[in-house]
This record gives C-alpha cells, sequence and structure tokens, in this order.
C-alpha cells in the first residue's frame, strides 16, 4: 500500500494533476514512497500522464486503449516510441516538475532510490523478521512490486475497457469498482478523464466510495499537511 500511495497520491493526483498542494515532508515521503513502487521516476510518470490525458485515445497516447488491452495493460512499455510519440512528450509542459527539488532529485538518482526503496530495504526486513534474506527479498520485495505494477497498470487497461460511462460517453474511460479496489480508488476513471484536476479522483467523498487515496489526503488536510484540494462538479 505504500508503494501504491506514492503513485496515486504523489506522481498521480499531487504531481501529474496539481489537484492539491502539500507540506515538503509529506511531498519528500511521497517521493520515497514513489522509490518504493519502482515505475521510473516522477518526472517520467508525470510527463507518460500528462501525456495520456491530452491525447487519450490516439496514437499520441502513451498507452492507448485503441491499440487493445494488452498494449495498454504492460505492452506499451516495451515498444520503442514513435516519432510521433516522441514529438508528442516535447509538447508537455513540465516547468512545474523541473523546478520542484524533492522531484528532480530523484529524477537524478532514480537508480539507487528505486533499488533501495523496492528491493533492498525490504530483503533487510525479511532478514529481521524471520532471519531470512529470501524472504524479505521474494515475497516483500519481488512479488509486492510485481502486484503493484499490475494493479496500477489496470487504470490503463481495465478502466478503459469495462465499466460504466455516467460522466462521459464518449471517452473510453470507465467506472470500475476492481480497478479501485486494487488501485487504492483509482478506478473511477470516466469521473477521473471528465475532471482529471479533482483531488479525489471521482465525485464521491471516500466514505461513499473505496478510495483510501482520498481518506489519506483529507486526514493530511485535517492536520494542515494538504490544502488548496480541488473539486469537480459535476452536472446534476
Amino acid at each position: 500500500m505504500i508503494g501504491m500511495l506514492g503513485i496515486t497520491a504523489g506522481a498521480h493526483r499531487l504531481w501529474s494533476h496539481k489537484s492539491y498542494e502539500a507540506a515538503w515532508p509529506v511531498r519528500l515521503v511521497f517521493m520515497l514512497a514513489n522509490s518504493a513502487a519502482h515505475q521510473g521516476s516522477i518526472y517520467q510518470w508525470t510527463r507518460d500522464h500528462r501525456m495520456h490525458h491530452k491525447y487519450t485515445d490516439t496514437e499520441m497516447d502513451p498507452h492507448s486503449i485503441q491499440y487493445g488491452f494488452w498494449y495498454s495493460h504492460m505492452g506499451w512499455l516495451f515498444y520503442r516510441k514513435s516519432q510521433k510519440l516522441r514529438e508528442a512528450s516535447r509538447t508537455i509542459i513540465m516547468n512545474d516538475i523541473e523546478n520542484d527539488s524533492i522531484v528532480m532529485f530523484q529524477h537524478r538518482n532514480n537508480f539507487i532510490l528505486s533499488h533501495l526503496f523496492c528491493f533492498i530495504l525490504p530483503t533487510l526486513y525479511g532478514k529481521y523478521m524471520w532471519n531470512s534474506y529470501w524472504i524479505g527479498y521474494f515475497y516483500f520485495g519481488v512479488v509486492r512490486w510485481v502486484v503493484l505494477l499490475h494493479s496500477t497498470w489496470c487504470v490503463n487497461s481495465v478502466a478503459h475497457m469495462w465499466g460504466t460511462t455516467p460522466y462521459n460517453p464518449r471517452i473510453s474511460s470507465r467506472q470500475n469498482m476492481v480497478t479501485s479496489l486494487v488501485a487504492a480508488g483509482e478506478g473511477w476513471h470516466n469521473y477521473h478523464h471528465t475532471y482529471p484536476y479533482d483531488y479525489r479522483a471521482s465525485e464521491f467523498n471516500w466514505n461513499n466510495e473505496w478510495n483510501p487515496t482520498t481518506l489519506l489526503l483529507d486526514g493530511l488536510s485535517s492536520v494542515g499537511l494538504v490544502w488548496n484540494k480541488k473539486v469537480g462538479h459535476p452536472a446534476k
């Protein structure tokens, strides 16, 4: 869950969409949690996600569902980026990210940080708790990482293929409860693509729809560590 929140609360809602603001200790913790997720640096993740929203369902969408389930789920990571994709990436405004010292520190040191928090520390944890490096490395490192990867990828694939479209039926993103369950509330995706700036990534609060990421952000907000939470206003 720590790594997942580094993606959902950090790379996605904070840095990609700027849907809220956070104190530097929160941003630092989210950066380290993001490193534990080992899904590329926040800089790379944000660039690709902003491309996805700007060019959704086109050939300039990095993981367009138009190329099929497996491509959007994970296949896109194994293909050489086309010239159009490379050109599209240069249209993405990244000044805010480039001026963020925490993000750029991670970007410069991503290899070390991701391996430290994704594999080395879990390996040492296994040794400390069960006197077994193998348990720590395999279960808390590799297995945890693979489960986290596929949970995140479900947002790109499952939530663009199956579910309802109550907010905008003209786009591929769907409301998918299963994706929300495995991805900490990120499956209310038709709403998210309609109101991408909403810090909840959902019309409703965490007590009405499964959304532990929103629960965390509301908790941090209650003690003054998160503020300026943006909310969408769907027509009734």
